[in-house]
């Protein structure tokens, strides 16, 4: 295993941890204010009431927050790997792993709209 493997290991790691992290402290939140604090039914999600709610300590946007970690996650993996094959010149798997990134792009933007 290379190192890039090796980072890219620990970047799902660290994204893993810190959406556990932020949905356990929501829960938290939710367990000692008794009240969620965001309207998860409006379509789109609205970042900005995440951030203002994250600034007022809402148990539903530190859970938003973790769902959104859990989400990119991935996504950065799949940017790495492009990195990774680009430094090998590997063009299949550049052009492979670019096509699952605008796959994601698509499919994000369909669910997001």
């Amino acid at each position: 295993m290379n190192n890039l493997e090796k980072n890219i290991g620990i970047l799902m790691r660290i994204g893993v941890v810190c959406a556990a992290v932020l949905m356990i402290f929501g829960i938290i939140l939710l367990a000692v204010n008794g009240e969620i604090g965001v309207d998860f039914y409006k379509k789109p999600l609205d970042m900005g009431a995440v951030a203002a709610g994250i600034a007022q300590l809402k148990a539903g946007s530190f859970m938003a927050l973790g769902i959104l970690f859990l989400i990119f996650t991935p996504i950065l993996r799949v940017v790495a790997s492009i990195f990774s094959f680009l430094q090998q010149k590997d063009w299949l798997y550049v052009v492979i792993c670019s096509a699952v990134l605008v796959i994601l792009a698509i499919s994000f933007c369909i669910g997001f709209f």
